[in-house]
């Protein structure tokens, strides 16, 4: 099986001053149409601009992640952030005249009854009004990414980020594991006023956005943005009492278990090995691992 390579993947740039008057052309077609095929050619239209930002959104971001000191994936990461809030501002705006279409009980048949509840959930979660906010809020989730990429490791007379660390969190040797962690650890204990000032801004700045528009805190706006339908802030804390009572006295037995197997007086953060010999591995190349 032959796997497209990420190189390989298409980038541009969204023009967003050229894709305004294309939607308002959409709206407007969507007001006056004839029939349901037509809104559902609409539909899917609209779909194909958004899975086409969505794309190119989500490339300019994997671009950043991995170079975060580059000026060029910056930009571009920096461009999409800039024009998210215009984007959410056309697609709420669609929203609007697709739930009051007059063809609504046709559209639901065809496009399922959760589309149209998506559609509700995003008419919630945005105005205008909070477009500065959200530019902000990527700004510090920026910061945050380029401070967690910039870690650099002294371990073992070589340089690790946290992602490099990784592989010795689980290794044979518990004095290993142990440093491991206590290296990771000194990053986070290093940088811990710059983590606590970006957490602080970025909990009050959502806030102010749920308060905004409308909402007592971030909690239920929160929800809504992670398109949870289905469950609510209250369903989440009855699952946490469930959680208490049936899942962590199973998971005390379990990590007795490990404890018994791995033969240790007692078990620590760092013993995160299940087997004395280590944990199991997938065998096979990579190729060979997507194939199977």
């Amino acid at each position: 099986m032959s796997i497209k390579k990420y190189n390989d993947y298409h980038y541009e740039r969204i023009d967003v001053n050229k894709l305004s008057p294309r939607f308002n052309e959409i709206i407007s077609k969507f007001d006056s149409s004839k029939s349901v095929e037509e809104q559902s050619d609409l539909i899917r239209e609209v779909d194909k601009v958004f899975s086409e930002y969505s794309t190119y959104q989500a490339i300019a971001h994997l671009n950043f992640a991995r170079d975060t000191k580059s000026k060029e994936t910056k930009a571009e990461n920096e461009y999409y952030d800039e024009i998210a809030p215009s984007m959410s501002e056309f697609s709420t705006r669609f929203a609007k005249v697709v739930v009051s279409s007059k063809y609504r009980d046709e559209l639901v048949r065809e496009w399922g009854r959760q589309y149209f509840n998506l559609l509700k959930m995003e008419l919630k979660t945005f105005d205008p009004k909070i477009k500065e906010m959200l530019i902000e809020e990527s700004k510090l989730k920026n910061e945050y990414t380029a401070l967690l990429a910039s870690a650099k490791i002294p371990f073992k007379d070589e340089t690790y980020n946290l992602t490099g660390l990784g592989p010795f969190h689980t290794d044979l040797d518990r004095d290993t594991r142990k440093s491991s962690y206590e290296a990771r650890f000194s990053f986070f204990e290093e940088n811990s006023e710059k983590l606590d000032s970006l957490y602080d801004q970025l909990v009050k700045l959502r806030h102010r956005m749920a308060l905004e528009l409308g909402y007592k805190n971030y909690i239920p706006l929160g929800y809504l943005k992670m398109s949870r339908s289905d469950y609510d802030a209250k369903a989440v804390a009855e699952y946490r009492e469930q959680i208490i009572k049936h899942v962590v006295p199973l998971a005390g037995k379990l990590y007795q278990q490990r404890k018994d197997i791995l033969n240790l007086e007692k078990l620590y953060f760092y013993d995160g090995i299940n087997f004395p010999e280590g944990n199991p591995k997938p065998e096979g190349t990579p190729d060979e691992l997507v194939a199977a």
